[in-house]
């Protein structure tokens, strides 16, 4: 199902519901299954079965390894940005977490870093409470802000 198909079949949608041909839950849903948001950009991205042609996932600066891919992915109608299934699903290359505003990389350099987990209500979910306890804890990192989470407290939502 390529671009224009998409965009067709929610243009449908869009006039089905309108119609009162389908109710609000299932327009809800339909809608979800073609389209959605991802923290990594401003506009709703929709599943593209696109073409055969190679395109980049730009969630490669953050370390996602299917750039120059041809496979399906997610993509933006309104300015063309591109996420792989594996980005727009949850990457094990960066984690878009709500304690911190940038996107957190995954870090394997260990300097005796601190997790800045250990800030937040409960603590660092590892136990972590000062620097020099990281040896061989996963870690994901903003470089701009010099934030660090260990990956119990990046996988840690609440």
């Amino acid at each position: 199902m390529g671009y224009f198909s998409i965009t067709k079949e929610i243009q449908t949608i869009q006039e089905q519901y309108s119609r009162g041909g389908m109710s609000q839950d299932e327009y809800n849903t339909r809608m979800r299954e073609l389209s959605r948001k991802h923290p990594l950009h401003e506009h709703p991205l929709v599943k593209f079965y696109g073409d055969g042609s190679r395109w980049a996932c730009r969630a490669t600066q953050l370390g996602c390894v299917c750039n120059g891919s041809t496979a399906p992915r997610w993509r933006c109608v309104q300015c063309g940005y591109d996420l792989c299934d594996e980005c727009m699903n949850g990457s094990p290359y960066y984690v878009v977490h709500p304690l911190h505003r940038h996107p957190l990389l995954r870090n394997n350099r260990d300097n005796g870093w601190a997790c800045d987990g250990r800030k937040r209500s409960g603590g660092c979910r590892r136990g972590m409470v000062g620097f020099n306890q990281s040896r061989g804890v996963p870690r994901f990192r903003c470089d701009t802000c010099d934030y660090d989470l260990c990956d119990k407290c990046a996988a840690d939502f609440s």
